[in-house]
């Protein structure tokens, strides 16, 4: 009989373990997507203002379309577009050529 229950509590512990693991390696994945999303956030804002700096448009700018481009990506009703990270993996040719035509929100220095 105490055999029987210490092979029962050794089950039950493996399975917390396996359990803690588990959750454990899910929080990793979750750091590991938002510190792509945000990497991908960095890069446009990047390319953006070099552009800015090659057309010569200031800093205020460019930060203004950057402020546009993360609202028509919002207008793509992505959930998890922030100002720090966005997911660009399912947004389909049909959605992005309806997002990005020039709207008249665009600063008069750029071309349409």
């Amino acid at each position: 009989m105490s055999s029987l229950l210490q092979v029962l509590l050794s089950l039950v512990g493996t399975a917390l373990v396996l359990a803690l693991a588990a959750q454990s390696l899910q929080e990793i994945l979750k750091v590991m997507f938002a510190l792509k999303g945000k990497a991908r956030m960095d890069a446009i804002a990047g390319l953006i203002r070099e552009s800015g700096k090659a057309t010569g448009l200031s800093r205020a700018e460019t930060d203004k379309i950057f402020e546009q481009i993360v609202e028509r990506l919002r207008g793509l009703a992505q959930d998890g577009v922030r100002k720090d990270k966005v997911r660009l993996d399912w947004i389909t040719p049909e959605n992005s050529g309806r997002s990005f035509r020039p709207r008249p929100t665009i600063p008069p220095s750029l071309p349409s």
